[in-house]
């Protein structure tokens, strides 16, 4: 006797999709918070660089040399990528709550 065979069908079952899913609002709030962090490490860059420049005290001028240079140079430019990161990553977070809020007004 042969076995009896199973049919299958292809009908997708409409109750069982899964839900459609948005955007994250979890995602926005913490791409604004790593900007916000960005800003403060560009806030110590910027702390780095007032501590070079006033770091002989009152009345104490030595001339600088080139390594001076150079870290000044490379401390503001590290303060302003800092600065521009955060900045952007806030714009896109807020952007993006902004975002989902509008999509859940009725």
């Amino acid at each position: 006797m042969s076995e009896p065979q199973l049919q299958t069908s292809t009908l997708p079952i409409g109750y069982a999709v899964p839900a459609p899913r948005g955007p994250s609002v979890a995602a926005g709030v913490w791409v604004a918070i790593i900007g916000l962090v960005l800003i403060f490490f560009g806030g110590c860059f910027v702390i780095g660089i007032l501590i070079q420049v006033y770091s002989d005290g009152p009345g104490m001028i030595r001339p600088w040399q080139g390594r001076d240079y150079l870290l000044h140079i490379v401390l503001y430019g590290l303060a302003g990528g800092c600065f521009a990161g955060g900045a952007v990553l806030i714009m896109r977070g807020v952007k993006s709550l902004l975002g989902i809020a509008r999509s859940a007004q009725p």
